[in-house]
């Protein structure tokens, strides 16, 4: 089985505070990486997941208080001190 390399755009524009690791500059630094890797993978962009997919992993209502808390801000909302969401991440 070929392994499978599935991105989505939308990981360029992650905001999180400066010094996260997390961030837009680690994604581009994968990718430019990558095709020395990877040049066998099958590149996919990954789809928005529905309710029902992210319930297969997570509690319904820990899925609607991400939503209502990200939807309430226009800024960078933190879960604990390694996990932020952003209405980009929605």
């Amino acid at each position: 089985m070929q392994p499978h390399l599935i991105t989505h755009d939308i990981s360029a524009q992650h905001a999180v505070p400066d010094g996260h690791p997390e961030c837009p500059e680690r994604y581009g630094v994968i990718l430019d990486a990558l095709p020395d890797l990877a040049h066998d993978w099958i590149k996919c962009e990954a789809p928005l997941a529905t309710m029902d997919q992210l319930a297969l992993a997570h509690n319904p209502d820990y899925i609607n208080m991400v939503y209502d808390t990200v939807a309430q801000s226009d800024d960078l909302v933190p879960f604990d001190p390694d996990t932020w969401s952003s209405k980009y991440g929605l």
